[in-house]
């Protein structure tokens, strides 16, 4: 090659590149050290429901009230079957379906699945969490997300996040680099295999054990505990449907279970007319699609003493819930018609009990509740 071609080749840009794709692979690798903390949780799950689901008669979907306050342990032994708890924090429906969709893919064949959809995330869109869906979606699920938006802006973000590591962490490099310079940083990857060895015990649920300290400030998620006005978003509508729509087709049956909040959030959505509008929203579903049965636990005396925070049962309640739900359950296992059955159902009464299960168990951060617009700027310090 003569010397005048050899200076026209760009060295100077293809070194650059090289250097960019040394330094995204290197991010890559260190992801559990940036990683968003609910980001983390969905792929945790998301790997879980191709690898873990199947074998399983029940399965649990849906978001942290699922993931905190369902204990399959617990389930599938007062039910002599087997259960997997694939919830994960601030999980928007879409997440459900794709949970659901993997798990059949992998061989799964639930008899029934047991799903929530917290008010506040159902109202927001799933566009709301386009810094978390670049880790837990693959790129089938991405085109099937963003034709769903019809949002072509929505597939570029993502795609560009997937392919760029130090842009999908951004905010939790500058965070972890702040936290390096304030003398505050933890070691989030001792963190993460503690919590994952909670998860992987207690199949699939994370587990909060009674708190110890005053309670949580809640006031900061008002405008997502009690808005104004409550109204599900057209894209979650659909995805809910679509994961009734993909139970039924696999013969699965649906309970749709109404978590406890504590009383002081439940008295204030009752004045504000929002537990009203919610539960329109779920007999609507009901009418549409016959398979479907709800379980209401909101009045059966899951008070302030079973609640971590104002909306997350700890383990007390945990265990009560899970064996309430056993009894609901147990007819629906022999996948007997359901025409004659009850279709809304009150929980059984909480019952305590003097030693409740599941064990080990954790004591969560601070912000268990996930606010409905922000992931962002999240505290380096603290795990979801």
């Amino acid at each position: 090659m003569s010397r005048s071609r050899l200076k026209r080749l760009p060295f100077g840009f293809l070194a650059m590149l090289v250097m960019v794709v040394l330094i995204e692979r290197g991010i890559e690798r260190r992801k559990l050290e940036f990683i968003h903390s609910w980001a983390w949780s969905w792929q945790v799950s998301g790997r879980a429901a191709r690898s873990l689901a199947r074998g399983n008669d029940v399965i649990c979907l849906g978001d942290s009230m699922m993931k905190y306050g369902v204990a399959p342990r617990v389930l599938g032994d007062a039910l002599g079957v087997r259960a997997y708890n694939l919830a994960s924090g601030a999980a928007p429906p879409p997440l459900s379906y794709f949970q659901l969709k993997r798990a059949y893919e992998a061989g799964a064949r639930p008899r029934v699945a047991i799903v929530d959809f917290i008010p506040h995330l159902l109202q927001n869109s799933p566009r709301d969490w386009q810094e978390l869906w670049p880790d837990y979606l693959d790129w089938r699920e991405a085109i099937d997300l963003c034709r769903n938006a019809r949002d072509a802006g929505f597939f570029g973000s993502i795609a560009v996040a997937k392919a760029l590591p130090s842009l999908r962490y951004r905010n939790e490099i500058r965070a972890r680099i702040a936290a390096d310079f304030e003398g505050r940083a933890t070691d989030r990857i001792a963190a993460d295999l503690s919590f994952m060895t909670v998860w992987r015990d207690n199949r699939g649920a994370d587990v909060l054990e009674k708190r110890t300290g005053p309670p949580a400030d809640f006031t900061r998620y008002a405008s997502d505990l009690y808005p104004d006005a409550w109204r599900p978003s057209e894209l979650n509508v659909a995805y809910v449907r679509r994961l009734l729509d993909l139970a039924a087709e696999h013969g699965t049956t649906v309970v749709v279970l109404i978590p406890p909040f504590n009383d002081s959030v439940r008295r204030e959505r009752v004045r504000k007319g929002l537990d009203a509008a919610y539960d329109s929203f779920l007999r609507n579903l009901q009418r549409d699609r016959a398979g479907v049965i709800v379980v209401d636990a909101r009045s059966s005396g899951y008070g302030d003493a079973v609640h971590y925070d104002p909306i997350h049962l700890d383990r007390e309640g945990a265990t009560a819930l899970s064996r309430a739900l056993a009894q609901v359950i147990r007819p629906l296992l022999d996948r007997s018609p359901l025409a004659d059955a009850p279709r809304w159902i009150a929980a059984p009464r909480f019952e305590p009990s003097a030693h409740p299960e599941p064990s080990p168990t954790r004591v969560a951060d601070e912000r268990p509740i996930q606010p409905g617009r922000d992931p962002k700027a999240p505290d380096p310090s603290t795990r979801k």
